[in-house]
């Protein structure tokens, strides 16, 4: 074993816990250097080898503490989507009842070689398909916009508005509705006779750096405005004092108008907090430096990968205990971004916590079912029928191409091509690709169409 470990290491370079399995590698080198190769690193690439290395993931810490965490907090817990999303997360890539598979199978009739690729569970709070989720939003949005340049913008509500809307998920459509209303009225002054109109996404994000709960918005906005006619012409200048205004002045207003008759004492506190935020409420949105299309496909991505994945990317979880019941991680404080000096930074914060918390900060960010994270408005919106005509005119972001190229990628063993560097329907006996075998596959009878997983 040790000389054949030995030859391993000299001639291919294996190493670590594809070791282990010197037996199977040697044999897949019999084959050819390719699928030698390719074993070593799905076997490296291995559930078991990432725990070995430290390897965290969101759904493993739900996967052994859930149970204990619903059994102490479940009935504190008041949203029907909390539960979906963490017991469909859970099961994500399991052979659980609830769950369908593909089967493939090698063409080489001497093999009988065989795979079976669990679906995935599609849910926002999933990092895997989170992750997926915002990829594929991101090509979606940039195929829908022109190519022209965007501005981002952030709206921010006060810190003194977030419980209100972490009690009521449902206030969420009114962070909305007031963005849509500072850009009416921004167009309104644009020229009230040409009725011109913005084209702008909305996304919205509810955690910061540290998972707080602090639900704000991320606006894409192209730099032109059109009339009812079709006519556009650029627009890059936005009076950032009057949007802070007007957005705050919708907000509240709003806000009074649903609560106040819950909670009477509400219209004294907004009151308050209106003359306490007299120059509205905090919106950043600074002018592009960069201008190519490229710069703009950035910004896209940027904006909406925090929209469909945890409040955590894993790389930042460097330790979870299960004996102890702790986990630790780190964040990088948002303050110190555009602070050159070292010594002036604040510095990356390290937190050691019970993991029940880290769950619960988790699990305040999971999205309510049935709603929307990114929003159409203006010539961008889904009932429009100016993008048609605008797209004549200046065009999309993306060719039809290229748009075609990207959702390519986004294929499940594509993706582990791209990631992991080997494939995982290779046959480790003859080289040859598995191929997918329909009557052999099993999708649940309320499996739902569009969570159908694509094999190519």
């Amino acid at each position: 074993m040790k000389n054949e470990n030995k030859f391993l290491k000299i001639n291919y370079g294996v190493i670590g816990y594809a070791s282990k399995f010197h037996n199977e590698i040697i044999n897949a080198y019999k084959v050819s250097k390719l699928v030698g190769d390719n074993t070593v690193k799905k076997i490296n690439n291995c559930k078991k080898a990432r725990e070995e290395k430290n390897k965290y993931t969101i759904n493993d810490i739900f996967r052994h503490c859930w149970e204990s965490f619903e059994d102490k907090y479940g009935n504190t817990i008041t949203r029907q989507s909390i539960f979906d999303n963490v017991y469909s997360m859970i099961k994500c890539g399991s052979f659980d009842d609830d769950n369908g598979y593909l089967f493939f199978e090698c063409p080489n009739p001497e093999c009988n070689s065989f795979h079976i690729q669990p679906f995935t569970c599609k849910c926002r709070c999933c990092n895997k398909c989170g992750k997926i989720y915002s990829e594929a939003r991101a090509i979606e949005i940039s195929k829908k916009c022109l190519k022209v340049p965007h501005r981002h913008i952030t709206f921010t509500i006060a810190k003194e508005l977030r419980p209100f809307f972490d009690i009521d998920r449902g206030l969420i459509d009114y962070l909305f509705k007031a963005v849509e209303f500072t850009f009416n009225k921004l167009a309104e002054r644009a020229g009230k006779l040409k009725e011109y109109k913005f084209g702008y996404i909305s996304t919205l994000h509810t955690f910061g750096r540290d998972m707080k709960f602090n639900p704000h918005l991320h606006v894409i906005v192209a730099e032109v405005i059109v009339d009812k006619n079709n006519n556009y012409k650029k627009y890059d200048y936005f009076p950032y004092e009057k949007i802070r205004k007007l957005f705050a002045y919708e907000l509240v207003n709003s806000l009074k108008k649903v609560i106040s008759p819950k909670i009477k004492a509400f219209s004294i506190f907004a009151n308050k907090l209106t003359k306490k935020k007299k120059n509205g409420f905090y919106v950043h949105g600074p002018k592009n430096q960069g201008k190519t299309k490229k710069d703009n496909e950035e910004l896209i991505k940027y904006v909406v990968r925090y929209a469909g994945h945890p409040a955590i990317s894993e790389s930042r979880i460097l330790k979870v205990d299960y004996n102890l019941h702790l986990i630790t991680y780190f964040y990088d404080p948002h303050e110190d971004d555009n602070i050159e000096d070292v010594d002036e930074k604040i510095g990356r914060q390290y937190i050691t916590e019970d993991i029940d918390e880290f769950i619960k900060k988790i699990i305040v960010h999971i999205p309510e079912n049935g709603k929307h994270n990114i929003r159409y408005y203006g010539f961008y919106a889904n009932k429009s029928k100016k993008l048609s005509v605008l797209k004549k005119k200046l065009h999309s972001m993306l060719s039809n191409k290229k748009v075609k190229l990207l959702l390519d990628l986004l294929k499940w063993r594509k993706r582990i091509i791209n990631s992991y560097d080997y494939d995982i329907l290779m046959c480790e006996k003859c080289g040859k690709i598995l191929v997918l075998i329909p009557n052999m596959c099993y999708i649940p009878p309320s499996f739902e169409y569009i969570r159908r997983p694509s094999y190519g």
